[in-house]
């Protein structure tokens, strides 16, 4: 989960997490006030899994006027014909067609990338000039790595979608999980996107999942 600024437009949280705590909201308040930034206005949601947009409810509870800018083809559609994440009303849906640049919100560029799941999505500061990842690669600490094949919905979409990234990413990286990445994330993200997918071995997957749960641990 992240926070940035968007100048005279306000601040925009980028992804919500599973959950919102108090001590979450205390800590938001915290840095909007550290750091002179506007009151919450937009919630960027990059992809629809449970661990980037489960706080959703509870954080348009706290911020009613925030508007929600999400990949449209992660979206259900209720009862009224409205898109819909986890119940809650998407203001602002994007395309998902691949490759697809917008910007919905004023000093921000989207940019769909499918695969991960059939909206994820990016979006680029350009205040900042950080692009906020979702799950596309995952920072560790000195290296990026994918999410494994079967967290994708369509693995060979993906890869496509990371060599797209490797073109249109800025050169900091803000990944939803891990580390981010300050300088030569392009260069980087091209690196692993040229790495081809190996045959699925059991004990490369163990090791996967244990580099991941010590990366989660360790943050």
């Amino acid at each position: 989960m992240y926070l940035c600024d968007l100048g005279t437009e306000g601040t925009a949280i980028v992804d919500t997490g599973v959950r919102v705590s108090s001590e979450l909201t205390v800590e938001i308040d915290q840095i909007l006030k550290l750091n002179r930034l506007g009151p919450i206005t937009y919630i960027l949601l990059t992809h629809r899994h449970r661990d980037h947009s489960g706080g959703l409810k509870r954080m348009k509870q706290i911020y009613p006027d925030a508007s929600v800018v999400a990949g449209e083809a992660d979206c259900k559609i209720n009862d009224g014909g409205q898109l819909v994440i986890n119940e809650i009303l998407i203001d602002i849906p994007v395309s998902s067609i691949s490759g697809t640049v917008s910007r919905p919100v004023s000093g921000i560029r989207a940019v769909a990338l499918p695969g991960h799941t059939r909206g994820s999505m990016i979006y680029i500061s350009e205040k900042s000039d950080v692009t906020f990842v979702g799950d596309l690669v995952i920072g560790h600490k000195k290296y990026l790595a994918r999410p494994l094949r079967r967290a994708n919905e369509d693995d060979a979409l993906y890869l496509t979608s990371l060599r797209l990234l490797s073109n249109l990413t800025s050169d900091i990286g803000a990944p939803g999980h891990g580390y981010v990445v300050s300088t030569d994330f392009r260069a980087r993200v091209a690196e692993l996107a040229a790495l081809p997918r190996r045959a699925f071995n059991l004990v490369r997957l163990i090791r996967g999942l244990f580099a991941f749960a010590r990366l989660r641990f360790n943050r």
